[in-house]
């Protein structure tokens, strides 16, 4: 299901997994996988990805990389159009929520912190297979871990 892909992707990106972020990330943005953690976040370049700094640069100034041509752009959106995940609505929503936090004054730092909480949660089934209406609380120990990794991503 999407969302536990998602979610799976997000703390991958955190914990800078390169094997699951590529793998995963072929799964959800085909071509341009290598590209899904800097739609991301900024702070995902280092995730494994294999992108290039003529890339993060151009990106970092809301560019196309001269490597991505328009063809690998729409071979993207007629793939996940044609698949049946909603991958493209939930960036577009991902792209809102960024706005609003940004509007709002929240740093990036919170907002990853905020993202791996809820993908901690939201990356494991809930016994009903349904997922839940809200998420549950962190554990502590998984507050401790989400606190140091993300102040592990802050110090890079």
């Amino acid at each position: 299901d999407l969302r536990e892909k998602l979610c799976r992707y997000w703390v991958a990106c955190c914990h800078r997994e390169a094997g699951v972020v590529a793998t995963l990330g072929a799964e959800l943005a085909g071509p341009l996988a290598r590209l899904l953690p800097l739609i991301l976040s900024p702070w995902f370049v280092l995730s494994g990805s294999g992108v290039s700094l003529r890339e993060a640069a151009a990106a970092s100034r809301g560019e196309l990389p001269e490597s991505v041509g328009l063809r690998d752009v729409a071979d993207f959106v007629v793939s996940a159009r044609q698949s049946s995940s909603s991958l493209i609505g939930l960036l577009h929503s991902l792209g809102y929520v960024r706005g609003l936090l940004d509007a709002l004054g929240m740093s990036e730092r919170d907002r990853l912190e905020s993202m791996l909480r809820y993908a901690v949660v939201g990356g494991g089934a809930c016994q009903s297979g349904e997922a839940p209406l809200r998420p549950r609380p962190l554990t502590a120990a998984e507050a401790r871990a989400v606190r140091w990794r993300i102040g592990a991503l802050a110090m890079r």
